[in-house]
């Protein structure tokens, strides 16, 4: 309990595992149990009705090493500034349906994304529109990631070693900030 603030603080600075290992004092091995053991106890943010200017992409990335290569796929709430539903795998229909279907349970205006093709049959055509200006806040989340989460540079030696661990690092990301109250 007495770490986890301070994990929350040093994984949203981009710490990586040994980095927070060695600023904290105790073993790699810690750092990772109680990552995933915050990240199992972070609920996502409940999707509002109604919403309108939600965008929805995917940032490509590896696991392990530049063989592996693996998907986020996250839905943006442009007035809010917040991700509302996250999923990461492959860019396959299940997983772009994961990250949809609750918007749609929510009852959204619309979910604007970029002109992948996947996206067809899985947002209704009524509620999808493609236009690039109107994907400018989540491609400029995606750049955060990237700049913020050091696994998620372009060019680096610094790769997530299993999905489950990348997963738990955005969740924690995401949805919990250490100025909130945490587990």
């Amino acid at each position: 309990m007495q770490f986890n603030k301070q994990i929350i603080q040093l994984t949203n600075e981009g710490l990586g595992i040994r980095s927070t290992a060695r600023v904290l004092g105790i073993a790699p091995s810690t750092v990772i149990r109680k990552i995933l053991a915050i990240a199992d106890g972070i609920v996502p943010p409940r999707i509002s009705n109604g919403l309108e200017r939600i965008q929805v992409d995917e940032v490509h990335t590896f696991i392990q090493n530049k063989d592996r290569e693996i998907y986020i796929i996250y839905s943006w709430d442009q007035e809010l500034k917040r991700a509302l539903s996250l999923a990461v795998g492959t860019r396959s229909k299940v997983n772009l349906r994961s990250v949809v279907n609750p918007l749609l349970s929510a009852e959204v205006v619309s979910i604007n994304t970029d002109k992948y093709s996947g996206y067809k049959g899985v947002v209704p055509k009524k509620l999808h529109t493609t236009f690039k200006r109107r994907n400018n806040g989540i491609e400029r989340q995606n750049l955060n990631l990237r700049i913020h989460l050091k696994r998620l540079n372009r060019r680096t030696i610094c790769f997530s070693k299993s999905k489950e661990m990348l997963e738990a690092v955005l969740k924690i990301y995401f949805w919990c900030k250490s100025s909130k109250k945490t587990v």
